[in-house]
C-alpha cells in the first residue's frame, strides 16, 4: 500500500486539493481521490509478481 501511495504522489495524481479538512482536524479524502485510489489498489492487485532469486 505504502509503495502505491508514494506512486500516487510522485506522479503528481494527488495534491492538496484532494483533501477536506474537517473543523475537528480531521484530514480525509475527497470522491474523486478515494475512486482513484480504490482504482489503482484494484489495478496494482490484479498485477503479476515475479520473484527474483
Amino acid at each position: 500500500m505504502a509503495r502505491m501511495t508514494l506512486s500516487l504522489i510522485n506522479n503528481s495524481k494527488v495534491n492538496a486539493k484532494d483533501f477536506v479538512i474537517k473543523e475537528t482536524g480531521g484530514v480525509l479524502m475527497n470522491d474523486d481521490l478515494r475512486k482513484l485510489v480504490i482504482a489503482s489498489w484494484q489495478k496494482r492487485k490484479q498485477e503479476e509478481i515475479i520473484p527474483q532469486f
